[in-house]
């Protein structure tokens, strides 16, 4: 077994599953996509996203931050935003913006779940869930109930 120190910079981030091999580093602002693997001694550079098994360089940070925004939907009144859906939900913003991408694809998943917050909307708009019926006091009830 070989133990080497393993460098992560301020402001990288590996996203879930990613692997950093010892001896391997990310620099500043450096992104390693969702289960890749840095191999061992290999460092990704400062604001790069690399991805893949063994990990390799796919853009730099800012192409990949532009090529999001180039997804953004227009908010418009009452329509959901994909930072408020990634909050809601606890996603990624990248996650949620993947989430619109399939609700305009069409995906039956995606359109159920995006139906369901305009209902929990909805109920939350009105001040909860419809008030329930109480019955009357037990000695002016009729026979049946």
């Amino acid at each position: 077994v070989k133990f080497a120190p393993v460098t992560i910079s301020s402001g990288a981030s590996m996203r879930s599953g990613a692997l950093c091999m010892p001896g391997g580093g990310l620099g500043t602002m450096a992104t390693l996509s969702a289960g890749s693997q840095v191999l061992k001694g290999e460092v990704v550079p400062a604001a790069e996203f690399w991805s893949g098994l063994p990990a390799s360089f796919a853009c730099t940070v800012d192409d990949a931050r532009s090529a999001f925004e180039g997804l953004r939907p227009p908010a418009t009144e009452g329509e959901f935003t994909p930072e408020g859906i990634a909050s809601a939900l606890g996603l990624s913003l990248p996650g949620a913006w993947k989430l619109f991408a399939a609700k305009a694809r069409g995906d039956g998943d995606a359109l159920k779940l995006f139906a369901s917050l305009s209902r929990a909307r909805k109920v939350a708009s009105t001040g909860g869930l419809s008030k329930r019926r109480t019955l009357p006091p037990f000695h002016l009830r009729p026979p049946h109930l």
